[in-house]
């Protein structure tokens, strides 16, 4: 399902809702409410605003127990569908839409709970200077402001690691730089091997931006599963820095070694992959993977930075999904 639609199936007329419990004046307030509502979605995504605030209305009006029973009836929605139209509506009250140009995922994205109310503001100024705010580039924005807080938490709290310290496998990006670095170190006294891979996503159709965001999206998540699902020793994890874009550290594991996993998280890919394509539109089948990967003990002749420029550089690709 595009992240840029609402899904609105065809409601429960058969059985209706029962308002027999609601004041006559509430009855009429709902009913309004629910004709204004179904309108509503009719319109562009920036109504979800509106939509939200008339929900909250309504939630307040059935009273406890009665409002997922209603939204199911009317438009069958679930609770969860209608909580993000009603934090959007809460987050961005305050704003003008009419001359902004939000996509509806943006919306939810930037107005979900654990978003900084910087991101949400300068994802609003962005949009105030002409520019649009899609999927995509709110996600840039919340990644950038959630890996500057976490860097913050950093600096105050240095890291620190034990010999057989257990770490999650997938990290943020300031905690993948200082872990790395202190591998990098290690490594390099013990003279051993250090191993990165690049991992990004390519050749996405030229579709309209939405439907693109969606995809990168989808993709995303089915490419950090497979990652997951093969990550096993405590010492290696990995890191989304930008959508669609992965960085992940082996320690002590040869070239050889990097090259198997590449193919074993290539297989796990295409096996998601795979289970997902029934679901999507034909142009899913263009979809591929890059990999670029590091392999070597660390020395005095080459940074740690120059192996970190020159991974994220223009590089080769794979075509790891076929076209049938």
């Amino acid at each position: 399902m595009s992240k840029n639609t609402i899904s609105l199936a065809k409601p429960n007329v058969s059985q209706p809702f029962d308002d027999s419990q609601i004041t006559p004046d509430d009855q009429i307030i709902i009913q309004q409410r629910t004709y204004e509502i179904k309108n509503l979605i009719r319109r562009t995504a920036s109504n979800l605003i509106d939509i939200g605030q008339k929900l909250h209305e309504v939630k307040k009006l059935l009273g406890h127990g009665h409002f997922g029973h209603w939204l199911k009836t009317e438009f069958n929605w679930s609770v969860a569908t209608a909580t993000k139209m009603m934090q959007a509506s809460q987050r961005f009250k305050n704003v003008n839409f009419t001359n902004l140009n939000f996509s509806a995922s943006a919306i939810y994205l930037l107005a979900a709970p654990s978003t900084p109310t910087a991101a949400r503001q300068e994802a609003i100024t962005k949009a105030q200077q002409g520019q649009a705010i899609t999927y995509t580039l709110a996600k840039q924005i919340v990644c950038h402001y959630k890996y500057r807080n976490q860097s913050l938490i950093l600096k105050q709290q240095p890291l620190s690691f034990s010999a057989s310290c257990s770490l999650e496998i997938k990290v943020d990006l300031p905690f993948f730089e200082q872990y790395t670095l202190r591998e990098w170190l290690r490594l390099k006294r013990e003279q051993k091997f250090f191993s990165l891979i690049h991992c990004t996503l390519d050749n996405f159709p030229s579709k309209a931006e939405q439907s693109t965001d969606t995809v990168i999206d989808t993709f995303s998540k089915i490419v950090s599963h497979s990652i997951q699902s093969y990550l096993h020793r405590p010492t290696d994890v990995f890191t989304e820095y930008e959508p669609g874009k992965f960085l992940i550290l082996l320690s002590n594991t040869s070239s050889e070694g990097v090259e198997n996993i590449v193919k074993v998280i290539q297989k796990n890919i295409n096996l998601q992959y795979q289970k997902h394509l029934n679901s999507h539109d034909s142009h899913f089948k263009l979809f591929k993977v890059n990999f670029k990967t590091f392999s070597s003990v660390p020395s005095s002749k080459i940074s740690l930075n120059q192996v970190f420029t020159e991974l994220t550089q223009e590089h080769e690709s794979y075509r790891l999904l076929s076209d049938g």
